[in-house]
């Protein structure tokens, strides 16, 4: 075996030991039972599950080297926004995740891993049917004669703001699309780690993305904690480093149909990206 790989290995089994060991003498402690959403909507589906699975693999012992933790699901479906202050004010919840702004990171404390290793902030110009000619081979100044819709609560309605287009905003995400085909606005700007997703679930709708034609700025998706919740933000972070390490989250997210769809249009030759600022994130994160 070559040199290099015999000490990483021994490096290796020497963390694992000793992990373990602190495992062991942490058997003693008492239960703490963590509350995490399992998903922001009632479906069911891999993608809405996805960070419910991540958590659980990261939280495991062997991975968090932290042992005593059990995650359950907080059965109640309520908006990001009070989903965030449940948090702050340690009102049963204790795991959340969401894209982050200067904002948020200020009020809860952040696991800086982008859970979707950038793929949300890749975002496609959905619009009608009947308009996609009108919209291909758009620019930037081409696209800020149209109206986007986003809802109000989104960071990303800041962001179209802040980069000199006109916000159509609503409160309910089942809205958007209804409001999009009866033109209310001219286009809506969606993830591709979500775009298939949605699109599948009203495969009548009469909208589709604009082909080859993204939007890019800086939107990482962060698991965040309590500001004062040291110890649980240690245990995501060690346990999430060692998913990646050992393959576990490069599974999960493989086993996602809309990330890998997402990832598909992303490679797809003759594509063309609008870079957009996000003057909202804050940098660095890890991918």
């Amino acid at each position: 075996m070559h040199i290099f790989w015999q000490a990483n290995l021994f490096l290796l089994l020497g963390w694992l030991v000793l992990g373990s060991i602190a495992v062991q003498a942490d058997q003693s402690q008492p239960v703490r039972t963590l509350y995490m959403p399992k998903s922001h909507s009632n479906s069911g589906n891999p993608f809405r599950t996805f960070y419910w699975e991540l958590a659980n693999i990261a939280l495991h012992p062997a991975r968090s080297q932290c042992n005593n933790l059990e995650l359950k699901e907080k059965q109640e479906w309520v908006s990001y926004e009070r989903l965030r202050l449940q948090l702050k004010e340690n009102k049963k919840m204790d795991i959340i995740w969401g894209v982050t702004s200067y904002v948020r990171e200020t009020e809860l404390q952040p696991i800086k891993i982008d859970l979707l290793k950038g793929l949300n902030g890749y975002r496609a110009i959905v619009v009608k049917k009947s308009r996609i000619e009108e919209f291909q081979n758009s620019n930037l100044t081409a696209l800020q004669k149209y109206s986007v819709g986003s809802a109000y609560h989104w960071i990303d309605s800041k962001v179209l703001a802040a980069n000199g287009f006109k916000v159509v905003t609503f409160s309910d995400f089942n809205t958007m699309y209804p409001m999009l085909e009866h033109g209310r606005f001219g286009f809506a700007s969606r993830g591709l780690d979500q775009l298939w997703d949605e699109l599948s679930l009203a495969p009548d709708q009469a909208i589709a993305p604009v082909p080859n034609l993204y939007f890019h700025y800086e939107l990482p998706v962060y698991f965040f904690v309590r500001n004062d919740d040291k110890k649980l933000a240690g245990c995501m972070r060690t346990g999430l480093l060692a998913a990646i390490a050992d393959g576990s989250y490069q599974k999960l997210y493989d086993g996602v149909r809309s990330f890998k769809e997402g990832e598909k249009l992303l490679q797809q030759k003759g594509n063309t990206i609008i870079e957009l600022v996000n003057p909202f994130s804050i940098a660095p994160y890890t991918n």
